[in-house]
């Protein structure tokens, strides 16, 4: 497994069992010759936030940086013993290497998981910090907190090297935790409230807020004259067209005459319904083809 680029070259291989040769790496110029390259990573340039079916599959371009694939490395690993090498380089230029003496890992039924390592040589004490176990190298996603959810902190890119939450996981302190054990996680919905902030269900009979790191719920109905919908991924209660309020309660707002239907695009003559002050409304003609005139009588 090599990290950075060296003279090698591209060659044809056949694994026992496996259906079909396949290309990969052949480095001949390392200590003891004689290794394929299972891994490059050298510049960023392609993403390893994947799927199990990538990983499985293979990754990147033998081109630049790539994976060869979990399902080709079983295979390529499980005729003999092999040894695993992991050679490092920092941003010094700096190598630092690793040799494991059995590398072998479990097939897709195994979930391809390392079964065995051996024994380890090289430089131990590499002057690298590793990613605990609940978080990922850098890939230049954002971070959430479960405190502000919302805001999404994209880490700086000249610190590659920065270990973030993984996906679906939020900061808690100095921590990175599942998104549903943040006190404000809404079963279902996949989201974590902010302080304050409120959700509105699908059909708006509910409203779930949250306080002092605690969801509280509460039943939310809209007017008669409001609509339960979603505007600017804003999901709540909004009043219909002339009135308005906070959708719980709504207000006529006009029209107050023919001219105000004018104003609102509305330009077919005939008869509508006009709220004048102090009206609870009234029929009338509206004559729109010379610019919104109420008609007071017809001959």
């Amino acid at each position: 497994m090599l990290f950075y680029q060296r003279q090698i070259r591209l060659y044809l291989i056949k694994p026992d069992q496996y259906p079909e040769p396949f290309q990969t790496y052949c480095d001949h110029n390392t200590t003891s010759g004689g290794w394929t390259v299972i891994q490059r990573r050298v510049d960023g340039s392609i993403g390893f936030n994947r799927t199990w079916d990538e990983y499985k599959n293979g990754i990147g371009f033998l081109g630049s940086e790539f994976l060869i694939g979990n399902e080709k490395l079983s295979h390529l690993i499980n005729q003999k013993r092999y040894q695993l090498r992991i050679e490092l380089e920092n941003y010094a230029g700096q190598s630092y290497n690793l040799t494991y003496d059995n590398f072998r890992i479990a097939d897709e039924w195994g979930n391809y998981s390392i079964t065995s390592l051996g024994v380890v040589e090289g430089i131990t004490d590499l002057p690298i910090t590793w990613c605990s176990s609940n978080k990922d190298n850098y890939d230049n996603t954002c971070e959430r907190t479960c405190e502000n959810p919302n805001d999404c902190v994209i880490p700086d890119p000249a610190d590659p090297e920065r270990c973030l939450c993984p996906e679906n996981h939020m900061i808690l302190g100095n921590s990175c935790i599942p998104q549903e054990q943040c006190g404000c996680y809404v079963q279902g919905e996949g989201l974590v409230l902010a302080e304050g902030e409120s959700y509105i269900n699908s059909d708006c009979s509910l409203r779930i807020t949250c306080n002092s790191n605690v969801l509280t719920s509460e039943s939310y109905s809209c007017s008669a004259d409001a609509t339960c919908e979603e505007r600017n991924d804003v999901r709540r209660c909004y009043c219909n067209e002339w009135f308005e309020g906070d959708g719980l309660t709504c207000t006529r707002s006009g029209p107050i005459d023919c001219s105000d239907l004018y104003a609102a695009n509305r330009r077919n003559n005939g008869k509508y319904t006009i709220y004048p002050a102090e009206s609870s409304g009234f029929e009338v003609y509206c004559e729109m083809s010379s610019g919104g005139w109420t008609v007071s009588f017809n001959y």
